[in-house]
């Protein structure tokens, strides 16, 4: 007797698994769910050091290989890239599928603090960014006004429309590209700073020794209470 005589001489029980397998099939149905693509974490860590001055060698040669060398023993590390500029340190370190981001993130910043006294002194600090998802840009906006130039365009979106966008359900991270930012840009004359025996670095340490805000105390009354603060920022050239 073949297999399916069974289902010919016994229609009831034929039709009762027939209506057995369309039940199940409409609970499961109901949890199954519908995506484009596999639910996937994809972790994405990003190291920036600048180190202000040097050239792309000394970068590479004491910033970039002392992180890689430490980076490398990160866990379930999938690929490392690194670039090396004028000024500046990145590397990119892209995680194997699924992996934990708070805890990729946690075994990034112990190897980088294991050798953050091999770095030179006149290095910032590395900053560490983590992305969860796709690397690819999914929307650009552009932004243009008749009245504002480009540096206020830039304050604009990186004072009101940055955090406004941030809180969107389903944000990882924006970056804004173009403009300039806001500040005041001095253009020095190296004939005068000759004529003066002053160097570059001579006339950035006294812009940033007379650039700041500091709060002087307070006016007291028997009613009232004023903070005072002291604007030395510098916003002309003169000034």
């Amino acid at each position: 007797m073949k297999f399916t005589d069974i289902f010919i001489h016994r229609p009831v029980m034929a039709a009762s698994l027939s209506v057995l397998l369309l039940l199940l099939g409409l609970n499961a149905m109901k949890d199954l769910q519908v995506r484009q693509y596999p639910e996937m974490t994809n972790t994405v860590i990003t190291v920036s050091t600048p180190y202000p001055g040097a050239d792309a060698e000394l970068v590479e040669g004491f910033i970039t290989q002392p992180l890689e060398q430490a980076l490398s023993q990160v866990d379930n590390l999938d690929f490392m890239t690194s670039a090396s500029q004028l000024g500046t340190s990145k590397i990119t370190l892209n995680m194997l599928l699924n992996t934990n981001p708070e805890e990729a993130l946690a075994n990034v910043l112990s190897q980088i603090n294991s050798v953050s006294n091999q770095l030179p002194k006149e290095a910032y600090n590395p900053s560490v960014t983590s992305s969860t998802g796709s690397t690819t840009s999914i929307m650009y906006i552009s932004f243009f006004s008749g009245e504002l130039n480009s540096s206020q365009i830039a304050d604009y979106l990186e004072r009101v429309v940055n955090p406004q966008l941030s809180t969107v359900n389903g944000v990882s991270n924006i970056q804004m590209m173009g403009g300039a930012p806001f500040a005041l840009r001095i253009w020095p004359d190296p004939e005068k700073l000759g004529q003066y025996d002053l160097s570059t670095s001579d006339l950035v340490g006294v812009l940033q020794q007379n650039n700041y805000q500091s709060a002087v105390g307070q006016f007291n009354s028997y009613f009232t209470v004023l903070n005072s603060t002291i604007d030395s920022q510098v916003d002309t050239v003169e000034g």
